[in-house]
Parts: structure tokens; sequence; C-alpha cells
């Protein structure tokens, strides 16, 4: 049997879990074993919310991100009007394709060339904080393996990861929650300088990553894919218990660049980010 940080048991049957999943940027060497039924529930409710999102399809789009299936990502808007009738718009990489359901065919471009559509669309809020609770968990149990399993309460992630909004008003164990969330749509991002940084960092190339940041009681984690950030979260923790001195004494960054896997300090991470806006070498800390 093996463990599984996910289910918090140790599973007769395993499979690698892209702490990523290749359609959000992931690849083979960012993996921790998980049980193989629940792997396959984060696959498709999970994941799977993530990557099919509207927004999220562009990115992918850009990048080519396949996932098992390896089909081309393409965004399709269904729910579409041009000239008051129905149409479907597919934004491929070369073109952009407007199909008429009336006349079941494909308009010329000619004819939607500078005019106006009008498109609408859901976007699922929980879809990133679920995703955001996932890589935080398994991220985690790569980066500190066992050893964050005594540092903070992975219960309060795996309930994230199958959180279900219309029960989470009535559920104690969410009423009395200790995790602090932040997702790509709170206002906190517009106000809270250290959020902005973070939000900047994962969205400052077009990778996936996972910043972990050990403080005095707490740790957080702030993840981003295919170059755009989907949120933090922030945990009591004991940081004492987790290998955290010397070069990862502030931060810890994984990051996933052409299907690689990436490591650096927050410090040579946040360096390497300023001579990318500013084209300069950071400038040395200050004296103590």
């Amino acid at each position: 049997m093996t463990y599984c940080i996910y289910t918090d048991t140790d599973a007769t049957e395993t499979t690698p879990d892209h702490v990523f999943s290749l359609a959000l940027g992931g690849c083979n060497a960012f993996c921790v074993p998980c049980d193989t039924k629940f792997n396959s529930f984060m696959g498709e409710d999970v994941d799977g919310a993530l990557a099919n999102d509207p927004l999220m399809m562009f990115a992918r789009r850009n990048a080519d991100a396949r996932g098992h299936s390896k089909t081309a990502p393409v965004p399709v808007w269904k729910n579409s009007t041009f000239e008051g009738r129905p149409v479907q718009v597919t934004w491929a990489k070369e073109d952009v394709r407007v199909w008429d359901a009336k006349s079941k065919t494909v308009l010329p471009e000619s004819t939607v060339a500078g005019k106006e559509m009008t498109t609408k669309f859901t976007m699922d809020r929980f879809a990133s904080i679920r995703f955001v609770a996932r890589v935080t968990l398994g991220g985690a149990y790569f980066i500190y393996g066992d050893d964050i399993r005594s540092a903070m309460d992975c219960d309060e992630l795996r309930r994230l990861i199958t959180f279900n909004p219309s029960s989470a008003k009535t559920d104690p164990a969410f009423l009395n929650s200790s995790i602090s969330v932040v997702d790509r749509f709170s206002d906190e991002l517009n106000t809270n300088a250290d959020l902005m940084m973070f939000k900047a960092l994962c969205e400052g190339h077009d990778c996936s990553t996972l910043i972990v940041v050990p403080h005095h009681d707490s740790i957080s984690f702030h993840v981003g894919a295919l170059g755009m950030y989907h949120g933090s979260v922030i945990l009591p923790a004991i940081t004492k218990k987790l290998p955290i001195d010397g070069l990862y004494d502030v931060g810890h960054v994984v990051w996933i660049e052409n299907k690689k896997l990436e490591r650096a300090s927050l410090r040579d991470f946040a360096g390497r980010f300023y001579k990318h806006v500013t084209g300069e070498c950071p400038p040395p800390p200050p004296m103590t």
C-alpha cells in the first residue's frame, strides 16, 4: 500500500497525480501518489472544471496545454449572438470562426469584421478555490514530504478540494475553519500589497507556479496556472517542523516551464522576476 496525501490513507491502488494536471501546464516530474479513484475525481471535477473555464481556455490554447486526450485546446463560446441571431464563436489560434446556427454555415470574415457580438458565459468562482487547495496539498507534500502532515492541518485543504458551496454555510468544519482563502476575484488583490506581489510573480511568465512562504506560525501558498493567478491560502502551521533553513528560509518556488520542472528559493525567483521586468539585476539587500 502507498500513502495518499489527498485522502490521508494507505491506498491499495494508487496512480501518479500531476499536481498541476497536464491540461493546466503540468509535467510528469511534478507528481505525488494518489488513490486511483480519488485521482479520477480530481481530474474530472477539480482540474476539469478549471481547464474548461472560459478564460483559462485561452491560456491553454496559447500554451498548447493538452490533457491525456492530446486534444488541442480551442476556446468555443456557444451562447453568442450576432445581429440578433444565435452564433457559436471558435477562437482558434490562427483565426476566429463565427458559425451561424440558423444557416449552419461559417460566416465570411467580411460579414463579421468590425461588428459587435455578445456572449454570455458563467465563471465558476469555486473552480479556482478547489484547484488552489489541491495544488497546495499535493505541492506541499512534494516539497516537504511527511513533515507537512504534522506541521499543518491538511484536513482543511481536503475539505476545500471537495468543497460544496450549498452546504458550506451550515457545515461546522467551514464555519470554524482557520484557513484564509483568496481567489482570483477577491477584492483583497487590490488592497493587500503582499498578495499583489505574489499575483504578479505568478503572472510574470506563462508558467504554472506554486509559491510557498513559511511564516512564524503559519504558511502561505500562492498558485498560478499557465500565467494566470488563481488564488492563495494561508494556514496556521508549526513551521519549525519544516526544513526551511538556509536557501529556502523565506520561501520555496516550484514552476513548470517548457514542460520541465524548476525549483528555486523565493529570493532567487523574485530576483529573476525583477530582472525580467526591469532588465537590471536586483539591488543588494539593505545593510543591517
